[in-house]
């Protein structure tokens, strides 16, 4: 019995031990199971994305490159090692591609930011820059983008003199054969500028000259720069931190940098508002105390908290931006001082001003390399953290082939898209010869991936004021020094960290500069000229010294002072024309007018008697008869001036009004020549843009807005619109003829459209809205002018007539004298032909407006079925719509295009035609054969889908 008992006591230990081993195991199990759950969960949301197993786990890894400052450079090395998306932590992802850039940074999506931007609030609000969400962005960019685009900047002559001034006294700290630290001069410069600008002279700084508590400020926000990743993640934790420091020591107060800033700001602002000349200067400040909530009934102003950190926003980004930029173009010139010999030979042959400084105007237009360097250094040294990160709407989204969750953050790499080698050989090296040596083709490619000021809808409003402080610095300094590396700064201080401006490791940079040989030879030779020219006044007879003084004043007015000339440019909708590409186009869907048509089928015959003589200057009587005929509103025949197309009449009248100190409102989307003909004459131009939420129709209200009473001298709209076919009502012609009375302005109105409005011929009585056909244009007073052409209307693109109509004798007189001195009179030829349709006007519309209602039916109903991809405003003249494309197409936008056209044959009018964007196409229906629209159609819909 004892011996069972033992047995018994011995196999229920055995079972004890058993059951505390399965207890073991299932809570081991368990403990795997819960720390591998949400592990399990990080790693498959994104699973299908490219990229290291460890970077999907825990953000851990990331964060140690963002401590180190390191972060772009390492997912540079991640994007070449795994391609154009890679996961880089558990919820966010970094792409390389344009067309993922497009996506994110695009219209068409409207992507919100992530939450590291609230990091950047001021005064407890968002700035534009801080602004997460799209609409809200889009409704604060709107108050101060009129401010900054760069017809405002480079046409107000005090921002241009104050740059100059400012560049002026940055060389006055130069002492030649001493090195000097270029970031810190560069920061003051740009610091003293953005100040200027945006509170106004009395409050602005003047860093440049002397120590004062500005530049400890600035230097103090650079070395916060390397404690910024601590500060975002633990704000109210590092606020501590930073203060108690800063109280146990001086050294430490640099911590607390950007509340030393905001106080400055605020007290300047608070000065600069109590200020007598406030509403008088060219500030920022002065542009939003003076601007309204959009959209709001009691016409409510701008919370000054708001406008306070608008102001702080702009003053931290302008200055950073321009001193780093500045900072790395100085450096790898004097790494490279052939370059500073193009650019000093460049700039040598330019015409000097007044005040020994060179004009921008010729500094940005006339200095190509230049220009490369800066190109090439914005490609290597973007002068941003590159986290301009979005977040991935409800539902998710697949890009670059991955399907991403709603909720992941997403950014481009903006050094990875830099250095993409198939766009740039040798990514790695300086080489500005790639922008100058290359075909248009390749240029364009390249100039699509270069993103320093970021893109899309949110691209850096600063764009243009930095352009302009960095341009006039380089070519003031370049022009009388050169530079040298010193033993202080090399590649390692000079590496660019990843820190929210992306500045220096070293933070400075030690650079000797020495006054240039060639400068010297080129002061002993204007010497030598003068001992010659006193010479020769001293054997010249008493009566012809004066003669000679008159002569030799005329040269110098000449060398000195700035001659306007115009700008131009090709236009996009030019050099893409069907007949200008050089691909097999087998359906045009592009052009705006109806088919083409021959003197057979317009029933014309010319007399082979006809004189081939000059016509009547402006233009024949009869022409201008049957002109005033189809007008139908009162207008005299001498009210009338015919020229060469619509195009002519428009550069005309924009070139006799406008010069490179004028302000011109204008609409847009509109046909190109409305918008590159002022901008070759370089005059200040407010775009008004029309909406496709708003059917783009016009805002009377908006443009009263952007109009400078005695300063605007034009107010140009297009009614019928190209690309749109939207009209503007005889109320809003009439209120803007009023506002431009009383504005002391002129209203230009292109019409070319109008022989095309749909009502004008109702196909049944449903069609008749009762509404006015056509709004009175020149009637309505001596500062209206409208432009018309029989081009688009009549399928007559050949014989180039169009005219301009105002009761303004002063203006005719002098639109008059424009014509004949660019062709005298018109042709003959085209004048005969004009004068046998238009006298058959009233047979042909009917029968040409009905067949493009059919044309515009069909394209409704295409529109219909492609609902899911695509969207439009029912055009109501013309021969065209406006397509908007609202799903974005297999592989994006820009594949969608070249798809169209090289592999379908397929042609339309891009969007930037027009100055809008890719995801809008004109789509010409009254041009093609009906075969071909129908053939068309459908095969858009296959390009839309792939």
């Amino acid at each position: 019995m004892e011996g069972y008992a033992d047995e018994t006591v011995v196999g229920t230990e055995n079972e004890a031990a058993k059951l505390r081993s399965l207890s073991t195991l299932s809570l081991v199990i368990t403990l795997l199971f819960l720390c591998a759950w949400p592990i399990n969960v990080r790693y498959r949301r994104l699973r299908n994305v490219p990229g290291p197993i460890h970077l999907k786990l825990s953000r851990f890894f990331l964060s140690l490159y963002d401590y180190s400052h390191n972060r772009n450079d390492q997912i540079l090395k991640w994007h070449r090692q795994y391609g154009p998306i890679v996961c880089v932590a558990p919820n966010e992802v970094s792409v390389a591609s344009l067309e993922a850039t497009k996506v994110i940074y695009g219209t068409t999506h409207r992507w919100a930011k992530s939450n590291y931007f609230d990091s950047f609030k001021g005064f407890h609000r968002r700035s534009v820059f801080a602004t997460k969400p799209y609409e809200e962005h889009r409704a604060k960019r709107r108050l101060i983008s009129t401010f900054y685009q760069a017809s405002s900047i480079y046409t107000a002559p005090d921002i241009e003199k104050h740059v100059q001034e400012r560049s002026e006294a940055v060389f006055k700290q130069v002492r030649p054969g001493e090195a000097l630290d270029f970031y810190s001069l560069s920061d003051w410069y740009g610091l003293d500028i953005i100040t200027f600008l945006v509170l106004g002279p009395d409050q602005s700084s003047h860093s440049i000259e002397q120590a004062c508590q500005e530049r400890e400020i600035m230097m103090e926000l650079k070395r916060l720069q390397f404690a910024s990743v601590l500060q975002a993640r633990y704000p109210k934790l590092f606020a501590l931190v930073a203060r108690v420091l800063g109280q146990l020591s001086s050294h430490m107060s640099y911590l607390s940098a950007d509340k030393k800033l905001t106080s400055w700001c605020q007290q300047r602002i608070s000065t600069a508002m109590k200020g007598p000349d406030l509403l008088s200067s060219h500030s920022l400040l002065r542009h939003l105390l003076q601007s309204h909530v959009r959209g709001s009934a009691s016409d409510e102003p701008l919370d000054h908290q708001y406008i306070a950190a608008e102001i702080l926003d702009n003053i931290n980004a302008a200055e950073a931006t321009v001193a780093v930029t500045a900072t790395y173009l100085v450096w790898r010139l004097t790494l490279n001082p052939q370059w500073q010999k193009k650019i000093r030979e460049e700039l040598a042959v330019l015409p000097v001003q007044n005040h020994g400084s060179i004009s921008f105007a010729d500094i940005n237009s006339r200095v190509p390399s230049l220009e490369a360097c800066l190109r090439e250094v914005y490609r290597l040294h973007p002068a941003s953290s590159g986290r301009a990160e979005r977040v991935v709407p409800d539902g998710g989204y697949v890009l670059s082939g991955c399907h991403l969750p709603g909720g992941t953050v997403v950014a481009a790499s903006v050094l990875a898209l830099h250095r993409d080698e198939s766009v740039f050989p040798d990514p790695d090296y300086f080489c500005p010869e790639r922008w100058l040596e290359t075909d248009e083709e390749t240029r364009n490619t390249r100039e699509s991936r270069l993103i320093p000021f970021g893109y899309g809808g949110r691209i850096c409003l600063g764009k243009a004021l930095a352009t302009m402080e960095i341009k006039v610095l380089m070519a003031r300094l370049y022009l009388n020094y050169e530079t040298f590396t010193t033993p202080q700064s090399n590649e390692g201080s000079m590496k660019q960290c990843s820190t929210h401006d992306a500045v220096p490791l070293g933070l400075e940079c030690m650079i000797r500069f020495q006054r240039t040989t060639t400068n010297s030879a080129q002061t002993a030779q204007a010497h030598e000229h003068s001992v010659s020219i006193r010479h020769n006044i001293h054997h010249t007879t008493r009566e012809a010294i004066p003669t000679f003084l008159t002569l030799l004043f005329r040269q110098s007015r000449y060398r000195t002072e700035t001659t306007h000339t115009m700008h131009y440019r090709r236009m996009d909708i030019e050099k893409e024309a069907p007949e200008e590409v050089g691909l097999e186009i087998r359906y045009n869907l592009s052009e705006s007018a109806i088919s083409d048509q021959t003197l057979a089928s317009l029933h014309v015959t010319l007399p082979s008697t006809t004189v081939l003589t000059y016509t009547e200057h402006k233009g024949s009587s009869k022409l201008r008869s049957l002109i005033a005929q189809a007008s139908n509103v009162p207008i005299a025949l001498g009210d009338i001036l015919v020229t060469a197309g619509a195009s002519t009449s428009l550069f005309i009248v924009m070139t006799a009004l406008l010069g490179p100190d004028s302000h011109l409102v204008v609409t847009r989307p509109n046909y190109a020549t409305n918008l590159e003909v002022p901008r070759s004459i370089g005059c200040d131009i407010t775009f008004i843009d029309l909406e496709f939420e708003s059917s783009f129709r016009l805002n009377v209200d908006q443009i009263a807005a952007a109009v400078r009473p005695g300063v605007t001298k034009l107010i140009s709209i297009c009614s019928p619109n190209n690309p749109t076919g939207a009209m503007c009502t005889a109320s809003d012609v009439q209120a803007l003829a009023s506002l431009a009375r009383e504005a002391g302005a002129y209203l230009l109105i292109d019409e070319t459209y109008s022989d095309l409005i749909y009502a004008s011929y109702p196909a049944s009585e449903a069609d008749n809205t009762g509404e006015e056909t056509k709004s009175p244009g020149a009637p309505l007073g001596d500062q209206v002018i409208t432009v018309s052409s029989m081009s688009k209307a009549y399928g007559v693109p050949g014989i180039r007539i169009g005219w301009l109509a105002t009761t303004n004798a002063e203006l005719q007189e002098a639109f008059l004298a424009a014509k004949e001195q660019i062709s005298i009179s018109g042709s003959v030829l085209d004048e005969l032909i004009a004068e046998q349709i238009l006298s058959r006007r009233g047979e042909l519309l009917p029968r040409i407006i009905a067949d493009l209602r059919r044309r515009r039916d069909r394209v409704a109903a295409w529109v219909a079925e492609e609902s899911e991809w695509v969207d439009w405003v029912r055009p109501e003249a013309g021969a065209m719509c406006f397509i908007r494309i609202i799903k974005e197409p297999a592989g994006g936008v820009q594949a969608f295009y070249t798809r169209l056209v090289t592999q379908y044959g397929v042609y339309v009018g891009r969007g930037t035609w027009f100055e809008s964007d890719d995801a809008f196409f004109r789509l010409g229906y009254g041009w093609p054969a009906w075969e071909d629209l129908e053939i068309g159609l459908g095969l858009l819909s296959k390009a839309l889908r792939g």
